[in-house]
């Protein structure tokens, strides 16, 4: 819960530095979890307000940090994280962000199955958080993902929902589905002391998630909709529990610039498509073509939200 503040030149200067660099070097090497981002022993993660951030909101990235979800942890890393934040701050300047990464399920999983950090505002922690993660592995049928949303259920306190009636945000990268179940085993471990006495079915996990948190799942690519190659598309599964919140995406590199749109759309900082293009325009400097590929991920979104309304 920092009381810094996101210093946009320093965190740019930061990726300018790391462009080239392997990707080993950039993020956490090492079979055990960094302590930063470590479950053991975590109570709550927390978004607090203070005195220089009376009005936080917490946002939170949960990447799949697996081999086949290619660069996005990399390019958050490298690249898009200052234009996340640079296009989020101006309409949320208390914005508290957490990052966090999961890996595959087992039974027996590592401690690095699910990786989640604190919240920061200040630019040097949200890059601490994001560089502890470990990434890697790939091999078993299902991501950890259930149990990083179980973790933001019921071990988070945010003041944004519990003072203000405002629910915060996750956005899940993922290119895999999830068990029907949270495993209270597997849970157990990696937290080290008994949290879940019995497994927990992951819809109603999920309906304890959405009474305080907007939930973005993103998949990376077009090309990823309906494959997971065991016979249940990715897309479906998560429709499934978050209907029109699964955002397609026409590149997995405009995962930041996606999530910043969402937030502007739903808090209604923007109010259609044509705004949200004179944003990437004007404040971004970005080609038609990529405007159009976000608008694009963006429509079935902005158009379902239209029809409810």
């Amino acid at each position: 819960m920092s009381e810094g503040k996101y210093d946009q030149a320093s965190a740019q200067a930061r990726t300018r530095a790391r462009a080239q660099a392997p990707v080993q070097e950039v993020f956490h090497q090492g079979e055990t979890v960094h302590s930063f981002v470590s479950l053991n022993g975590l109570k709550f993660r927390e978004s607090r307000d203070s005195a220089n951030h009376p009005n936080s909101i917490a946002l939170a990235i949960l990447m799949d940090v697996t081999g086949s979800m290619g660069t996005i942890p990399e390019d958050l890393v490298k690249r898009t994280l200052p234009k996340f934040m640079k296009l989020v701050l101006p309409y949320e300047p208390d914005a508290q962000l957490l990052c966090g990464g999961f890996k595959d399920y087992s039974d027996q999983a590592s401690d690095t199955a699910c990786q989640i950090g604190q919240w920061e505002c200040d630019d040097a922690l949200i890059d601490k958080c994001l560089t502890s993660l470990s990434l890697g592995g790939g091999n078993r049928p299902h991501e950890d993902s259930a149990i990083a949303l179980y973790v933001m259920a019921r071990h988070t306190q945010i003041d944004c929902w519990e003072k203000r009636g405002k629910k915060g945000y996750i956005f899940l990268p993922t290119d895999d589905t999830m068990r029907p179940m949270v495993q209270a085993r597997t849970v157990n471990a990696l937290f080290g002391r008994r949290v879940l006495e019995k497994d927990l079915s992951t819809a109603e996990m999920i309906r304890e998630l959405t009474e305080r948190y907007h939930v973005f799942v993103f998949i990376p690519d077009p090309g990823r909709v309906g494959y997971d190659g065991r016979g249940t598309g990715v897309f479906d599964c998560y429709r499934e529990y978050f209907g029109r919140n699964v955002i397609v995406l026409g590149a997995s590199v405009d995962t930041a610039i996606v999530a910043a749109m969402l937030v502007a759309l739903t808090e209604g900082h923007l109010p259609n498509l044509d705004a949200v293009d004179v944003e990437l325009e004007m404040h971004m400097k970005m080609a038609k073509g990529e405007r159009d590929r976000i608008l694009k991920a963006l429509e079935p979104y902005v158009n379902a939200c239209n029809n409810v309304a």
